[in-house]
Order: structure tokens, then C-alpha cells, then sequence
């Protein structure tokens, strides 16, 4: 008769043992002795479990089980198992139900072990002895599953006691464990993910980053021969690089869900937290779609500009590379309204006739005349200073503070309607007295950080800032790329919107919270301000740290130019 061989292991683990060759040489030698034929390749499903079901909803049995449904063995077939358990470790109830449909649907249930073969409509004898199997399989797993989750609760609080020994053989891909069961970084591999960040931080995406490593023939860290731009991701998600643990579990067969609160130095740091907090920041830029085509990252605005007639994007059309009498290649480029380029009617029911093209040359020099000195500080220039110091120091204050936020709020979760208890009420008041201190610690080192960033004078800055501009027009491709990566980072980080207008053919600028508007012909970039603005937005803790002080920056701008009046 024709036979199926289904093998299962429900842990990676598992298949590098002799779990799978057991199981077939089993299951074949059985098929033999009893002159069945085996119709196909084995249907192997690794590393899935079968307490929770998973196996049935998205592993290969369950694809099988819809060949039996859709009677794709119309002669009937025998789906061959070393034992029940290979089948299903769910409730015993759930399991009878399943075999009996597929009895029902004409399959033969045969095991190797106890010879035993179960097929059409069961007796209760055959019914006893399925659900007596099944429930001892299902007490097995469950037991199994409780045990594990023990030892699991052991070590978080052997972490929670200040315990340094390593807790899992599962580290991230820079480190080692040692002999004493500590760890050990990788000095290589921890060089890359301070590349990595740096990178990020430039303005470059993960799949830059991951073409640049291959091409520089960076080793991975793992099986892979060649680095991805998921892997990518995963790092600069990762709170590892910065020695955070956060305990999770992981049933048999489910997603990994978190417990407990995150465990703060449980790994050694690779980058400090200023760098990470940096690196965040550009990524939320990224997500705006901010980069421009190519090397040239052409549009600075991208993602910015908005039409004033019909509030359509604004999108760069370029007219190619010319080259003027005086032997320059400039870059024909403009900004047009997607929506009138493209013919779109709008809701109602007339097209957009804002049909005037603002050469990007003029708008990109009038903006950043207008507001790059506020829009650049020390953090978006090299590293080494006091300030950079003091940036860590804050940045690693802010975490902090948002790990005793997240404990605060788990520990009142924990109260529930039991009121009265008197050690989660203790925790939570703790908790919150450690975020009043870090506040206080947290505003000390920012004025700090204030004062550190003056001791760079406006001249200095203004030098800063012309070295700037110059190598956004470089001929060294990294330069140029590495610049305007920098001044289109700061843009976003400071400006709210650029509304392009028709009539008198300008181009509006708001600058974040309304802190400044200003307005520039599209003509000839000439630049009039609003420098005293009729409404400013209080702080929010929708704007970043650097987001913060760009405002700030700007704010004492306008009233310096006030005084000039």
C-alpha cells in the first residue's frame, strides 16, 4: 500500500543527534517488513513543536494535512511515524479529534512502535488507547515546559542578585565565553559594530552598510559568507551593543515574548550610548525617505516640500549634467509638483496648476544661507571633545531613566486589584524617587553639555560650517556623499516644511514648532525672515534631544536679530 514517512524534532538542537537518521531507518525497515511502498521523499519537519500545534497551523504536516483533505489519495495512503507523540503532543481531546478526521478522510495511521495501525472508524478499545497515549505525551511536554520556565526564573533572579556568570550559551555574534564563564569581546568583530553605527550616523542605510563590508571583504559573524542588510538591522536594534540583557521566554513552538525588566552591564559595551542615541536618530530620519538618488543624495528636501496649491509632493526633475563656459558640470535640477506633472486630478475635480519649476540650485543655496549655522551643531562634527564626552554621559542617563520608567509602570501592572500590597507598593515608590534623582542628574550634566558646546566660538562655528558647504560640492565621491548626508540629516532634524507657491513664484520655510518662518524667491533665493513668529510650541516629547536645542538655537537667533533692528 502507498506509504508516507513523516519525521518531526522539535528543536534545532535536536537534528544535530541522530534524531532524523533514527527515525527514517525506523520508519523505512517498518515499510519493508510490511510490504508498503513509499510513494515519496520523507516529510521532514525540523525543529517544531508539537505541544503548541504549531507544526499543523504552518509546519509540513499541516500542508499534508490539506493534500488528505483535498483527497489527493483517492486509493487512501499510510502515513507512517516512529510514535504517536511524532504526530501531536497537544491535549488529548484535540488530538483524537484530528486523527479521527483523517481516518475519516481515508488516511491509515500506522506507528513502528507497538506495531500498531489506526484506520476508518475506531473501536473504544482503540479510543482508550489514543487518548491514554496522548495524555501522557502531553504531560510529558508539559512538564518539560515547566521545568524549563524554572530554571529560566532561577537565573533571572541569580541576574537580579548581580550574578556575572554567562546564563546562556545563546551571545550576541562579537562576543566569546571563557573558560571561567564570562565573557569576552571580540576586538574585531566589535570594530565593526562601531563601524557600523558610525556609518548609520552618516546618514548611510543598512544597505549601504552591507555592500560597503562586502566590498571591503569584512568577515561576518556567522555561517553567512556575505553580510545583509537584515543583519544589518538587527545590530543597530540590538540594546546588546550597549551590555543590556532582556530576559525573554520562548515556549516550545511560540514567538519569544520579554520578562522581566531588561538587565543593565549583563554584556560588555561595544559603542557608548551617545553613539547609539546619534544612530537612532539619523534612522528615524531615514524613515522619512529622505535620500536621494545615488551617491549624490541630489535632493535635500525629498520628503520636505509640499505644493501650496494642491498640497502634493514636491519632486526633483533633472535636466542631465551641463558644463558652462567656465568649464564647471553643474547639475540642471528642479522642483516640481508631483501632482501637476503627473496630471493628477484632485478631489476637486480640477488639476494642479502650479506649473512653475524652482531651480534647486537657488532654493538649496537660499536654505542653507538661511538656517544651516542653527541646524549644525558639535554632534554633528567630529568626535573627542568635552561635549562628546558629556553627550555619552547624558545619553546613558536617558536610558536609564527610560529603564526606571518601564519598571515603574511593569511594577504597577503587578499591583493589579491587590492594593494592599505592601513590597510592590515599596518597589514603585523606589522606582519613582530614582527618577526624580536621574531628572536632577540628567539636568545637571545637560547644563553642562550647554556650557562645553560654547567653548567653540561663532568663528570657529562659521569655519565649521564653510568646510561644510565646500565639500558638499567635492569632487571625492565619499566627501561629497559623507557632507550632504550630513547637512540633509540636520535639515530634517530642523525643519518642518517647505510650501512652494505659485504666485510670486516663493517658496515658504518652517522651521520645527514654529520656531522661525522664512521665505525665499524662487527667482533669486532672496531671503526675507519672520523672526518674531506668533506662536512657538512648548517643548514636546515628540522632538529629540538635538531636536530640542536646534529650537533653542534658533529661538536665541530671532532675538539677536531682533536686537539688531
Amino acid at each position: 500500500m502507498d506509504t508516507i514517512i513523516y519525521v518531526r524534532w522539535s528543536s534545532a538542537e535536536q537534528s544535530k543527534g541522530d534524531s532524523k537518521e533514527r527515525q527514517l531507518g525506523l520508519c523505512y525497515d517498518h515499510a519493508k517488513r510490511n510490504g508498503w511502498n513509499v510513494i515519496r521523499p520523507p516529510v521532514i519537519e525540523e525543529g517544531q513543536s508539537a505541544f503548541t500545534g504549531v507544526h499543523l497551523r504552518l509546519g509540513e504536516l499541516g500542508k499534508l494535512q490539506r493534500e488528505f483533505e483535498e483527497d489527493k489519495y483517492p486509493n487512501g495512503v499510510i502515513l507512517l511515524v516512529e510514535r504517536l507523540d511524532r504526530l501531536s503532543r497537544e491535549a488529548p481531546g484535540q488530538f483524537f479529534l484530528w486523527l479521527s478526521a483523517m481516518t475519516q478522510k481515508g488516511v491509515t495511521i500506522a506507528t513502528v512502535d507497538g506495531n500498531r495501525t489506526y484506520r476508518g472508524n475506531l473501536d473504544m478499545a482503540t479510543i482508550i488507547e489514543v487518548v491514554v497515549k496522548a495524555s501522557l505525551a502531553n504531560d510529558e511536554s508539559v512538564a518539560k515546559s515547566g521545568r524549563i520556565a524554572s530554571a529560566w526564573a532561577n537565573k533571572r533572579a541569580r541576574l537580579a542578585a548581580g550574578d556575572t556568570q554567562v546564563m546562556t550559551a545563546r551571545i550576541p555574534g562579537w562576543l566569546t565565553i571563557t573558560e571561567e564563564r564570562t565573557f569576552a569581546v571580540d576586538p574585531g568583530r566589535a570594530a565593526t559594530i562601531k563601524r557600523i553605527f558610525e556609518e548609520t550616523v552618516q546618514g548611510a542605510g543598512k544597505h549601504t552598510i552591507a555592500r560597503r563590508l562586502n566590498a571591503d571583504e569584512v568577515p561576518t559573524f556567522g555561517r553567512s559568507s556575505a553580510w545583509h542588510a537584515s543583519y544589518i538591522q538587527k545590530i543597530l536594534n540590538s540594546p546588546a551593543v550597549l551590555g543590556e540583557f532582556q530576559p525573554g521566554v520562548k515556549p516550545r513552538g511560540a514567538a519569544r515574548t520579554i520578562v522581566d525588566q531588561p538587565v543593565a552591564d549583563y554584556y560588555p559595551a561595544v559603542i557608548d550610548a551617545d553613539l547609539y542615541s546619534r544612530a537612532r536618530v539619523s534612522m528615524q530620519a531615514r524613515s522619512r525617505k529622505t535620500l536621494g538618488k545615488g551617491r549624490r543624495v541630489a535632493n535635500l528636501f525629498s520628503g520636505l516640500g509640499r505644493c501650496d496649491t494642491c498640497g502634493g509632493k514636491m519632486t526633483m526633475r533633472s535636466k542631465g549634467a551641463k558644463t558652462r563656459a567656465d568649464g564647471r558640470i553643474v547639475h540642471e535640477d528642479y522642483l516640481v509638483c508631483d501632482n501637476m506633472q503627473r496630471g493628477v486630478i484632485r478631489d476637486t475635480g480640477d488639476k494642479c496648476h502650479n506649473n512653475v519649476r524652482f531651480n534647486y540650485g537657488v532654493v538649496e543655496d537660499a536654505v542653507l544661507d538661511a538656517i544651516l549655522s542653527d541646524a549644525l551643531d558639535d554632534t554633528h562634527f567630529a568626535e573627542g571633545s568635552l561635549s562628546h564626552q558629556l553627550s555619552i554621559e547624558h545619553a546613558q542617563l536617558s536610558m536609564d531613566l527610560d529603564r526606571l520608567r518601564r519598571k515603574a509602570k511593569s511594577t504597577l501592572d503587578l499591583l493589579g486589584d491587590d492594593k494592599g500590597d505592601q513590597d510592590v507598593k515599596e518597589a514603585y515608590r523606589q522606582a519613582k524617587v530614582g527618577q526624580d534623582n536621574l531628572k536632577i542628574q540628567i539636568a545637571e550634566v545637560y547644563d553642562r553639555l550647554l556650557l562645553a558646546r560654547g567653548h567653540v566660538s561663532p568663528e570657529e562655528h562659521a569655519t565649521r560650517i564653510a568646510s561644510v558647504r565646500a565639500d558638499m560640492h567635492s569632487a571625492d565621491e565619499d566627501t561629497r556623499h559623507r557632507a550632504r548626508t550630513t547637512v540633509r540629516l540636520a535639515i530634517n532634524e530642523l525643519v518642518s516644511e517647505l510650501s512652494f507657491h505659485r504666485k510670486g513664484r516663493r517658496v515658504g520655510v518652517k522651521l520645527l514648532s514654529g520656531s522661525r518662518n522664512i521665505t525665499i524667491s524662487g527667482e533669486d533665493g532672496r531671503i526675507t525672515f519672520d523672526i518674531a513668529p506668533s506662536k512657538v510650541s512648548a517643548a514636546t516629547s515628540d522632538l529629540s534631544d538635538r531636536q530640542e536645542r536646534a529650537r533653542d538655537r534658533v529661538l536665541e537667533s530671532n532675538r539677536s536679530r531682533r536686537r539688531q533692528i
